[in-house]
């Protein structure tokens, strides 16, 4: 299996009425949290068999249908670290700032507007 996804990567995922092999999924293991895998079998008690594309072996939990939360539905490489990297203090911090500089400007922007339209309402009225 060529590995498509990479640590680091983004994937949104969409809860489906059913699930087929080849199909990229996440998963709430009872253990170690959320997982993200293909299916690669499925047995007739509607048992998932999933493997990492990077991984030479299956998992070792067989999850149900409603363990699975969604089927892929977006991917955007790398941005899951740069989401992460956000959640420091340092990076919210950026974004703190990113935000207010856009703010200022965008309600800069917005009274120069405003004063153009007041201007212009008093020429009219002359």
């Amino acid at each position: 299996m060529s590995p498509k996804f990479w640590q680091g990567d983004l994937v949104l995922v969409r809860k489906q009425a059913a699930y087929q092999i080849g199909d990229a999924v996440a998963y709430e293991h009872p253990q170690i949290g959320y997982v993200f895998h293909r299916i690669i079998d499925i047995d007739i008690h509607r048992k998932f068999t999933l493997q990492g594309d990077h991984n030479d072996w299956t998992d070792s939990y067989y999850p149900s249908q409603e363990d699975i939360v969604g089927k892929l539905w977006l991917h955007i490489p790398q941005l899951g670290k740069t989401l992460q990297s956000l959640r420091s203090p340092w990076g919210f911090a950026i974004l703190v700032l990113v935000f207010s500089i856009l703010l200022v400007s965008v309600q800069g922007g917005g009274n120069k507007t405003l004063s153009l339209l007041k201007c212009s309402i008093k020429k009219r009225m002359v």
